[in-house]
């Protein structure tokens, strides 16, 4: 479709009706498509092209318009009226928008003319009564308008003036009952209300187009600010995701997998992706006629070690409990691939908060393997460790010696990273 802005083709000029001559001595409109501006009066040259050339499907919408009232306010109200009738009766313009503002003065040879688009009294009246649909107000508009214009009757410059004009409407589409239908159903099942007819219209229409797909209004569904202040439980979040994408209840061996892993740290967007991205929901997807698509996240699968970790480095390096909201957005950022599991303890190691504890070296190396190894150290190990730093080495240099051992790296093996 084609957005256009038929303003004059000078713009200190409303008068669309007379011929002017610009540079050149070239008649700036003309009813010929090699003609240099397109305006009201010339408008059908524009959509006779578009519609010869790519057909009545591809729209043309004037999304912007405006004329000063330089010449008096009864040309300003008698060039509006003259193109919103050009686009009323043309087949394929589907909307007519006024620009309302005053945009100064331009320098002419006739001297400083206004470039206010500020609609005067006369015009505001005709464009208030220019959409009624009452033959009074056409006989008014028609009174104000026509001698200005200097003609008799609209017929004579508004091509198809009066008639029906059945603007160009879709085929039907076949497909459309059943994505309607699966729109409904989701917010039926997910949302737990019946769709309101401009949100039902408007996602039927974007699956119709191919602007989004199954995975799409799954995301727009269960991620929009409706359901989410629900506060629903993770086990009636799960519930919901079955019902809404394998269209059955849970199974209890799946419920208890994805109530772990949500247990474990990982967002309900990732449990989201896994439903989306799943055969089941790709056959339901099927049955109403609509493709699937995929859900991109960048989370991994994380088992409860990695919870038990970062729980460590609260207990054992800060010495106090995790809070709730701290250990879930660390555990996310290892599950997302933001953090690791030796980035994390970094952070708590050189915090601020374990720097004021002031440790020796003795208790520091002490928390190492206490953090990253779930046990006491042995005599030699830490004895070694603290010879080193007391050496020089520096505890950054020394907690990647934990971090990087085969040891832990057994460790996180187990935590499924």
């Amino acid at each position: 479709s084609l957005s256009y802005h038929p303003y004059p083709a000078q713009l200190y000029h409303a008068d669309i009706w007379n011929e002017r001559e610009g540079i050149y001595g070239l008649t700036l409109t003309t009813n010929s498509v090699d003609t240099p501006f397109i305006d009201g009066s010339n408008l059908s040259v524009l959509t006779n092209y578009v519609r010869e050339n790519f057909g009545e499907e591809h729209r043309i919408m004037l999304t912007e318009q405006g004329y000063t009232r330089a010449q008096g306010e009864a040309v300003q109200a008698a060039a509006l009226a003259y193109t919103y009738y050009a686009a009323l009766y043309d087949p394929m313009v589907d909307s007519f928008v006024i620009h309302y503002s005053n945009d100064g003065t331009v320098d002419t040879a006739e001297g400083p003319l206004s470039l206010d688009f500020r609609l005067y009294p006369l015009a505001r009246e005709v464009y208030r009564r220019i959409g009624s649909g009452s033959e009074e107000d056409a006989n008014w508009i028609a009174q104000q308008c026509l001698p200005v214009i200097g003609v008799q009757s609209w017929n004579e410059i508004i091509p198809n003036f009066g008639q029906n004009i059945d603007k160009y409407k879709p085929a039907e589409n076949p497909a459309e009952p059943q994505v309607r239908e699966f729109v409904s159903r989701m917010y039926t099942v997910a949302l737990g209300r019946e769709a309101e007819e401009k949100g039902l219209n408007d996602w039927t229409r974007r699956l119709l187009t191919h602007r989004i797909d199954g995975a799409g209004i799954a995301n727009g569904f269960i991620m929009s600010d409706e359901f989410m202040n629900k506060n629903v439980s993770d086990e009636t979040y799960v519930d919901i995701l079955y019902r809404t994408f394998f269209d059955r209840e849970a199974d209890e061996g799946g419920r208890s997998t994805w109530l772990e892993r949500l247990a474990n740290g990982n967002s309900r967007a990732f449990v989201l992706a896994g439903f989306v991205n799943s055969e089941e929901f790709d056959k339901l997807c099927s049955s109403y006629n609509i493709s699937r698509g995929n859900m991109q996240t960048n989370e991994t699968v994380i088992g409860s070690g990695v919870n038990q970790f970062v729980e460590r480095c609260y207990n054992k390096v800060l010495g106090r409990p995790s809070d709730a909201e701290g250990l879930a957005d660390w555990v996310g950022r290892i599950a997302r691939g933001e953090e690791t599991p030796e980035s994390t303890a970094k952070s708590f190691f050189f915090s601020e908060e374990y720097a004021n504890k002031e440790t020796s070296n003795e208790e520091f190396v002490e928390t190492l393997y206490q953090t990253f190894m779930d046990r006491d150290s042995d005599p030699a190990g830490k004895s070694d460790w603290v010879g080193r730093l007391s050496g020089g080495t520096g505890r950054k240099e020394v907690l990647e010696g934990f971090s990087r051992s085969e040891e832990f790296a057994k460790i996180l093996q187990s935590f499924g990273l």
